[in-house]
């Protein structure tokens, strides 16, 4: 058994937090108006409703308060951005995707391609004080990050399929 395909199996979570960091900035402004963002093209099946508890706390800080009107330009923006939809749904396609278990580890390796991409593009789109707003409102969307890494993790787990021994077959007939 080889432990550096277990570790990355087990810390795709962790080391997708902070691009969905990104993903929930971007998407904050329509999250906090009750408007299903971008993001519903990457969980099609956890729906606009449990992303928004992910994040609803959000509201209630300072730091969004002070940044409101940004925040909703921002993802203004950002929404129906054509990249950015192909490669969310290049996401939900990769995690949902059925593997058996020995190709996990290239889909992993797949979404964690895809994710660069997406971190990339987004922080080439934005502004130097909109950088800045990330700075101030990134750990407060912290666990809303976590939550949908999280997510991410579980539909790979779950659409994992266990390879079955080959049956003998006779074949005199």
């Amino acid at each position: 058994m080889n432990p550096v395909k277990k570790q990355i199996s087990e810390g795709i979570a962790t080391d997708l937090t902070s691009t969905m960091k990104m993903v929930y900035f971007i998407d904050l402004g329509n999250f906090l108006d009750k408007k299903v963002g971008m993001m519903i093209y990457m969980f099609p099946n956890v729906g606009g409703r449990k992303l928004y508890r992910w994040v609803r706390n959000v509201g209630e800080s300072d730091a969004y308060s002070r940044n409101v009107d940004a925040l909703k330009s921002i993802s203004s923006r950002f929404m129906d951005d054509e990249t950015l939809a192909k490669l969310y749904k290049t996401v939900n396609t990769l995690k949902d995707q059925e593997t058996p278990s020995e190709e996990n580890d290239q889909r992993v390796k797949d979404i964690m391609l895809v994710f660069r991409k997406i971190s990339k593009y987004i922080k080439d789109q934005l502004t130097q004080e909109e950088k800045t707003i990330f700075g101030e409102i990134q750990n407060i969307i912290g666990t809303a990050a976590s939550n949908a890494s999280k997510s991410i993790e579980g539909s790979i787990g779950a659409s994992t399929t266990q390879s079955e021994p080959e049956e003998e077959t006779d074949e005199t007939e």
